[in-house]
């Protein structure tokens, strides 16, 4: 079937164009700009692919004024007839979401005005539209430009999130043997024609953009970044809101997905301090409507292990047990997948974490003493020959550093003796060895692994030059690894 074109030309004729293909939107735009542009009250744009725009006329009288100062904080390029002065075409380069887009008025193509050829989807700027103007019946309308309803993501997008993908997926790809971690299924969230898809796949381009906004300085992608991180707030605190209302409302793996992203941006980009706290909280939460048993799915499974693992995390510092840690939460799950070490250590540190530290308990407790037990049989595992204590990549490093962790974790919460500071010693440097070791690896899923067990030596190690060096390690990753965020609240812990 051949696809539909549309000509279209200059108020003088001198500049002649088509497009082919349907629109990837149709707006009316209200903003101060484009009204002073075409000098009526709106605008009436399609979005394009540049790809879909052919320009006939050689050495077309094209000039371009470049917009600055727009509502949206963009740059945006405003090509018109030099001859005639019809506006034509509109890119904005500083845009992600637009960067391979084109904008064609409306006005300067041959529709025939006596047919449905053309009819606005949304509104863009209702807060500028004239008093006097009604909005359009059947349209949906937004106060500034809705990120949910600008054109399928480009090229630069799609790479950007499969940079993301392959940095902070590292492990879990080498843990499966094979790319089915969660995170390779995000691509497809932010590429799905679907609307509540396209919605959450936002989230997956605010983490994204923020990775490489902090990596390489383009302002631009941190504003985009910004702004989609903002659509995906409002909208996951909606979903919060009405799960706690209705706790029978319908949870799905995009939901704790979305949760998550939020997290990730908050790891590489903090607005507040306790909004990473919050965001992985929320992943729970959904996690927590759908079901341990949900989690049996090879699918959902994955995603769990990464929720379980935040929120280790988040469950340590703030000394608030997870639901995660409940009898139900560490064995439905892994009823069709078999546990590996790693996952048994972090049961052992889910289940005590939270326990008053610094010396506070002046005998170990029944939790203190099974977690023991169960780690010196884990102990033997590690020295069996199935693995080592010598890191030999990323995943036995961080497995390495996690049961050392562990062991830092009850050498705090027993009597403080000189045998008890040698021990702290010993795992100590087996964490900072650790993360020496995936200093050299270009593994994102590692590092935020290794932000506990190094935020832990800060705090619990007795020994002043091992402190420094974990706290040297995290200000070395915030700084060149985009990890700005997360390892900026752990930096800020106190001995």
């Amino acid at each position: 079937m051949t696809s539909p074109t549309i000509s279209g030309n200059c108020l003088c004729g001198k500049i002649q164009y088509q497009v082919t293909g349907p629109p990837l939107t149709k707006v009316l735009c209200h903003c101060d700009h484009c009204r002073r542009a075409t000098g009526s009250v709106f605008m009436a744009n399609n979005f394009y692919k540049q790809s879909q725009l052919k320009i006939h006329t050689d050495n077309p009288p094209l000039q371009t004024y470049i917009d600055t100062k727009t509502d949206s904080g963009h740059t945006v390029r405003r090509s018109f007839c030099a001859h005639c002065g019809s506006h034509l075409f509109i890119t904005n380069d500083s845009n992600p979401m637009l960067a391979d887009g084109v904008i064609v008025t409306v006005g300067t193509m041959n529709l025939d005005p006596d047919t449905a050829d053309w009819a606005p989807e949304c509104e863009f700027y209702c807060k500028r539209r004239a008093g006097w103007m009604p909005g359009l019946e059947g349209t949906s309308k937004y106060q500034a430009m809705d990120p949910k309803h600008l054109p399928s993501p480009t090229i630069f997008q799609t790479q950007i999130a499969a940079n993301f993908i392959s940095f902070f997926a590292k492990s879990a790809i080498n843990k499966t043997k094979k790319p089915t971690g969660w995170m390779t299924r995000l691509v497809a969230m932010i590429s799905s024609s679907d609307a509540s898809h396209k919605e959450r796949g936002l989230s997956v381009l605010s983490a994204s953009l923020a990775l490489y906004a902090t990596i390489s300085g383009n302002t631009a992608c941190a504003v985009a970044a910004r702004e989609y991180y903002g659509v995906c707030l409002q909208r996951m605190r909606t979903r919060l809101y009405l799960l706690q209302k209705s706790p029978g409302t319908d949870c799905r793996e995009e939901d704790v997905c979305m949760a998550l992203m939020l997290a990730y941006y908050e790891i590489i980009s903090i607005t507040a301090s306790d909004a990473y706290f919050q965001h992985v909280r929320g992943a729970e939460a959904f996690l927590r409507a759908m079901g341990a048993d949900v989690c049996r799915d090879s699918q959902v499974h994955d995603l769990f292990c990464a929720i379980r693992l935040h929120m280790l995390y988040v469950s340590t510092i703030t000394k608030v047990p997870s639901i995660l840690a409940s009898h139900a939460w560490t064995t439905l799950p892994f009823e069709s997948t078999p546990k590996t070490t790693f996952d048994n250590i972090i049961d052992v540190v889910m289940q005590f974490s939270h326990l008053p530290s610094n010396n506070t308990l002046p005998n170990p407790t029944d939790i203190l003493s099974t977690a023991i037990s169960r780690l010196e049989s884990i102990g033997q595992t590690l020295n069996s020959g199935e693995s080592t204590l010598i890191p030999d990549n990323s995943e036995t490093a961080v497995t390495v550093a996690f049961y050392s962790l562990a062991w830092l974790l009850i050498s705090a919460r027993t009597k403080n003796d000189t045998s008890v500071d040698r021990f702290a010693l010993l795992h100590c440097n087996n964490i900072l060895r650790a993360g020496a070791y995936l200093d050299d690896c270009r593994d994102g899923c590692g590092y935020i692994r290794m932000i506990l067990p190094l935020r832990m030596v800060i705090e619990l190690s007795p020994d002043t030059l091992q402190r420094e060096s974990a706290r040297y390690r995290l200000e070395s990753w915030r700084v060149t690894r985009g990890l700005s965020g997360l390892c900026g609240v752990a930096l800020a812990c106190r001995r």
